[in-house]
């Protein structure tokens, strides 16, 4: 119910992004997953995309190489590299350090594990190389996502 008065007050972006925190796409039985599926919450049809970025995700701690994760799809690194840059409109590596980084904050907002545990659990060299990517893509150290927030 609230999915669809968010959809009627704020559009479908936002009742999905919801859905998707929540992890509920729909009233679910015992059976069914918990989150959207990639092809939904990328809104990316491409399966070839799609099997790449499963692979990713199953890999943030030790990221497979671009070669690696062409060889899992049956397709060259080059192709690879073209699909992703057509249907992601960016790099492989740029969508894998999106993906970890977003796992990342994630640990950051629900654990108590130290910066650096959670840095190199998301597939960071260093603490020093995991605060720069975090602070770039968020415009914030790692360590003010565990502020408390004003309401």
């Amino acid at each position: 119910m609230m999915h669809a008065l968010i959809k009627a007050h704020h559009g479908h972006e936002l009742a999905d992004a919801v859905s998707e925190w929540f992890l509920q796409t729909q009233i679910r039985t015992d059976r069914d997953p918990q989150r959207m599926s990639l092809r939904y919450r990328l809104g990316v049809s491409n399966g070839t995309v799609i099997k790449a970025i499963s692979h990713m995700e199953q890999s943030l701690e030790q990221p497979l190489s671009i070669a690696e994760l062409a060889k899992l799809t049956g397709t060259s690194v080059r192709q690879l590299q073209r699909l992703f840059k057509t249907h992601m409109n960016a790099s492989i590596a740029t969508i894998y350090r999106d993906l970890r980084l977003a796992g990342a904050q994630k640990l950051l907002q629900q654990t108590t594990n130290s910066i650096t545990e959670i840095g190199i659990s998301a597939g960071f060299t260093s603490l020093a190389h995991f605060s720069h990517a975090f602070r770039t893509k968020y415009g914030y150290p790692p360590s003010l996502e565990r502020m408390p927030r004003p309401d």
